[in-house]
C-alpha cells in the first residue's frame, strides 16, 4: 500500500514537471502579467489556448491548473460568487477527460467547502 502511494505520487510529480510544455512558458507569463495588471479577460484569453494544447498533449496537471485559474477569473468578473465557480466547474467536469475528473472533483469539493459556510452564515444572519 505504501509503495503504491509513493508510485502514484512520483507519477503525478513527473506528469506535472515533464508535462509543462516549454513553448507555453510565454503564455503563462502573459497570463500572470494580465492578472498583475488587473486584466482578467486578457488572462482568460491567454488561458484558453493553454488549456486546449495541454489537453491535446495530455499534460493534465497543466490543464487542470489552467482550467481552475480560468474559472476563478471568470467568477471574479461575475462578482466573485462561490456558486458561480461551482456551476462553471461542474460543467467542465461533465465534459472533461476521465484522467482529470478526480482532481477536478477534489477542487469542486474544496469550493463547496468554502461555499457552504458563507451560505449558512447568510441564512442564520437573516433571523
Amino acid at each position: 500500500m505504501k509503495k503504491l502511494f509513493w508510485a502514484h505520487l512520483l507519477g503525478f510529480y513527473l506528469t506535472a514537471v515533464c508535462g509543462w510544455g516549454a513553448d507555453r512558458t510565454a503564455r503563462w507569463k502573459e497570463v500572470d502579467d494580465a492578472v498583475k495588471k488587473g486584466l482578467p479577460k486578457s488572462a482568460i484569453s491567454a488561458l484558453e489556448p493553454i488549456i486546449k494544447e495541454a489537453l491535446a498533449e495530455k499534460a493534465y496537471a497543466e490543464a487542470v491548473n489552467a482550467i481552475a485559474r480560468k474559472i476563478v477569473l471568470e467568477s471574479n468578473i461575475q462578482g466573485n460568487k462561490p456558486e458561480e465557480k461551482i456551476t462553471r466547474l461542474q460543467s467542465v467536469i461533465a465534459t472533461a477527460p476521465k484522467e482529470i475528473a478526480p482532481i477536478l472533483d477534489t477542487i469542486l469539493a474544496q469550493w463547496y467547502w468554502h461555499y457552504f459556510p458563507s451560505t449558512i452564515h447568510f441564512l442564520t444572519s437573516r433571523n
